[in-house]
C-alpha cells in the first residue's frame, strides 16, 4: 500500500473522531477516552487490513494524534480522501473500515457523548450522517445500510 494511502487510512479514525467531537483540536477528555476505548474494542474485532490500521493508531497514540494535528487538513478534507483510499482498496477491506469507523467508532463516540452513554443525541445523528456521506464510495453510494441519513 502507498504509504501517503496508508497514512490518509492510519488517520480516518481520528477525522471520525473529529467530525463526532466538532473539534479537530483541544478534545474533551472524556470523548478522548471514549475515542480510544472505542478504537481499541474495534481493532481487537477486525481483522486484516483494517486490523493493521487500527492497531497502529491506537497503539502509537501520542505519534497517531501528533501525526493528525501536523497533517492539517480540514475534517471533511480528510474523509474525502478517507473515501479515495477506501476505493483503493479490495471491496471487503473498504466496506470492513467504513463500517468500523462510522459504526464502531463514530456512532460508539456519540454514544458516548449522548444521555447516560446510551444513545446517540439527534445533532451526532446529523453529523454521522455527514460523515457517512462523505466516506461513500467514489460513485456515491453508501455501501452500508447505514441508519443515519445521508
Amino acid at each position: 500500500m502507498d504509504p501517503q494511502v496508508r497514512q490518509t487510512l492510519r488517520l480516518a479514525p481520528l477525522w471520525v473522531f473529529s467530525a463526532v467531537s466538532g473539534r479537530s483540536a483541544r478534545f474533551d477528555p472524556l470523548e478522548v477516552e471514549a475515542f480510544w476505548r472505542c478504537l481499541e474494542a474495534a481493532a481487537l474485532m477486525a481483522d486484516g487490513v483494517t486490523f493493521d490500521l487500527l492497531s497502529e493508531a491506537s497503539t502509537d497514540r501520542a505519534g497517531s494524534v501528533e501525526a493528525f494535528l501536523r497533517d492539517g487538513r480540514p475534517t471533511a478534507s480528510g474523509l474525502l480522501e478517507v473515501a479515495a483510499a477506501l476505493d483503493a482498496l479490495p471491496d471487503h477491506d473498504a466496506r470492513a473500515l467504513r463500517e468500523v469507523l462510522i459504526t464502531d467508532i463514530g456512532e460508539g463516540v456519540a454514544r458516548a457523548r449522548g444521555p447516560f452513554g446510551r444513545s446517540v443525541r439527534k445533532e451526532d445523528q446529523v453529523v454521522l450522517g455527514l460523515v457517512t456521506e462523505l466516506l461513500a464510495t467514489s460513485d456515491g453510494s453508501n455501501p452500508l445500510d447505514s441508519p443515519y441519513p445521508v
